[in-house]
């Protein structure tokens, strides 16, 4: 495999391969810049979603060591011994991840397997490029942890019509962030849901939501989960009111909080 094989940037990242050039203007190629961006990776211990060949072939890592040696990356490896196997014979990986709520990628090329602080990692050639992506057309706030959103996602599972409660991690005009633990859901990208949300204080929002994105996400709890994006398709004027309204009252009471603090 290689550079030319992989989805730059994954559909994962972008929610849809037809962007085109559009993601260019994203991209840097300051080493300076990539280097700051994967320092704070590091000492933040950011969680990394490594992908080979495919969308369900992944583990997730983190950043070691910057230059050791110098124009290197060093990165855990993963817990799966034929995976990393795999891994080494590919020398590619295509890393995803979030840092400050903007969608960060890069490639890791010609992987070596090393020694670090004694235990087992990944080496490699410090990235060329690194792709930073944040969609600004809408003003995203988190669900109360207290009084967690609720929505119910029909889909089916072995064969069957099924309806998946859900957790809601953050909300907007334009979708909704969801919990969802791979053991319980894995929504297919492109893929249109009908999909239930209920707003406290409003009436209950029906649409054709698409699944856009997803990607692991560190709860406070520290628990490691899924964070699947949906967007809204058909959500009618009133609707879209509703969940205007309801943005702005968490907004409010969030600022009357931490003025009472």
């Amino acid at each position: 495999m290689t550079a030319q094989t992989m989805d730059w940037p994954s559909p994962q990242l972008v929610g849809m391969k037809s962007q085109g050039a559009d993601w260019r203007q994203y991209i840097t190629a300051s080493q300076m810049e990539i280097r700051q961006l994967l320092h704070t990776m590091q000492r933040a211990t950011i969680i990394i979603t490594a992908s080979l060949d495919g969308a369900d072939d992944f583990f997730l890592t983190s950043v070691l060591a910057l230059d050791q040696p110098p124009g290197t990356l060093t990165f855990e490896c993963g817990l799966d011994r034929e995976r990393n196997e795999r891994v080494l014979r590919l020398r590619e990986l295509l890393c995803t991840t979030r840092l400050d709520k903007i969608a960060v990628q890069f490639r890791c090329e010609q992987i070596t397997a090393v020694e670090y602080q004694g235990r087992p990692a990944f080496s490699c050639v410090m990235p060329e490029e690194l792709l930073r992506l944040q969609r600004r057309e809408y003003y995203r706030i988190e669900a109360p942890l207290l009084s967690p959103l609720k929505c119910l996602v029909a889909t089916v599972r072995e064969g069957a019509p099924t309806v998946i409660e859900l957790c809601v991690h953050d909300i907007s005009c334009g979708g909704i962030g969801v919990l969802t633990p791979p053991a319980l859901f894995v929504p297919e990208l492109g893929k249109r849901y009908d999909t239930t949300l209920h707003l406290p204080g409003a009436s209950t929002l029906r649409d054709e939501m698409v699944a856009r994105s997803m990607f692991p996400i560190t709860l406070p709890s520290g628990t490691i989960t899924q964070r699947s994006g949906f967007a809204f398709t058909k959500l009618p004027n009133g609707m879209l009111t509703s969940v205007q309204r309801y943005i702005m009252n968490l907004e409010r009471l969030r600022k009357i909080g931490s003025h009472s603090d």
